[in-house]
């Protein structure tokens, strides 16, 4: 069975050609939506803005997900 659909992940809520998404098929999708967020958390511990990313903070988002991407 094919994958029918991705969902993006992004910080931003309008996308265009320069936002940074994380995408997700839809395929397996709450397994791997776990598994990005469990990645997503670990990577904020890492770079110690765990609680700026928690409270939302745009720009520790957007380099959180940038990271992640990078890895």
């Amino acid at each position: 069975m094919g994958t029918h659909g991705l969902v993006v992940v992004s910080s931003e809520s309008i996308i265009t050609r320069n936002t940074l998404i994380l995408g997700v098929t839809s395929d397996g999708f709450s397994d791997t939506l776990v598994s990005l967020a469990k990645q997503i958390t670990a990577t904020a511990k890492r770079m110690r803005v765990l609680t700026l990313f928690r409270k939302g903070h745009q720009d520790t988002i957007k380099l959180v997900m940038q990271r992640v991407c990078q890895d």
